[in-house]
């Protein structure tokens, strides 16, 4: 079940990582709650984000960092 998430989470932030990285705004919620879902999965798992991914998650989190918080609906 977990291991499922976490493929879906892996292909979501290859799918949809570098739209973002090229228009954040537009992405920056969804990315947000993606990343960070995959990563407290991760967490759960005791496990280390997919190595194809680092490079990507390390770009995407350093632009979500520079974004203003994103305010409530």
């Amino acid at each position: 079940m977990f291991d499922d998430a976490v493929r879906s989470y892996e292909k979501a932030v290859k799918a949809l990582g570098p739209m973002f990285l090229s228009a954040p705004a537009p992405f920056a919620r969804l990315m947000a709650g993606i990343v960070s879902d995959y990563l407290r999965r991760l967490k759960t798992l005791n496990r280390k984000p997919h190595p194809d991914l680092v490079d990507l998650l390390t770009r995407i989190l350093e632009v979500l960092n520079r974004q203003d918080p994103p305010k409530p609906e």
